[in-house]
């Protein structure tokens, strides 16, 4: 009777191991994703940025500043992929990623951080065809349509990954990623 209580508690042991192992390289993988994610974030708000130069200065000064939103929630967002991937090789499935922003100025708090982050994104990626237009009231027209539109997509894009039996994370990154397309997508339609 001792023998086999003894087995099972082993095999427990080995199996709790193994499944750390792949926590700690799922952990490594996501990483990677939100490294990824990160560059094309910090790729969008310096469009943003150099895409609203020479317009009208509401727009440059809009475009700078969702444009440098942007591009810090990307670079956040980078950095923390990068502690994860560090985390994820070392065999830590469970320590904290640290990401400066959301833990600093947003004390933590990630759906706020996320949030307030995919706002900035997705009014970068509507501020690039934006700033070609040369004026103020066709450039609030295409903002508006493109808003409209990165909504839909981005709901669509986050829907359709739920229905399809993708995870959260998988579904909040087809969100984001749909907001981004379709943000620019219907602005640039717009035009």
């Amino acid at each position: 009777m001792e023998s086999r209580v003894e087995r099972v508690k082993a095999a427990q042991e080995r199996d709790k191991v193994r499944f750390e192992a792949l926590a700690a390289e799922d952990r490594a993988k996501n990483g990677w994703k939100e490294l990824g994610l990160g560059v094309l974030t910090v790729a969008i708000g310096i469009l943003a940025i150099i895409g609203t130069l020479g317009t009208a200065t509401p727009l440059v000064v809009a475009g700078g500043i969702v444009g440098f939103g942007t591009t810090a929630y990307g670079l956040s967002n980078a950095a923390e992929g990068v502690h994860n991937i560090v985390l994820g090789n070392a065999g830590d499935a469970h320590t904290k990623s640290y990401n400066l922003i959301r833990d600093t100025l947003f004390m933590g708090n990630d759906k706020l951080y996320h949030d307030v982050g995919n706002v900035f994104v997705t009014a970068s990626a509507i501020m690039i065809p934006i700033g070609q237009t040369q004026s103020v009231v066709k450039g609030l027209t295409q903002f508006a349509i493109g808003e409209a539109g990165a909504y839909t997509a981005g709901q669509v894009a986050y829907h359709g990954t739920k229905l399809l039996g993708g995870s959260e994370e998988d579904a909040q990154t087809a969100n984001f990623i749909g907001n981004l397309v379709g943000g620019y997508v219907t602005s640039s339609a717009a035009s």
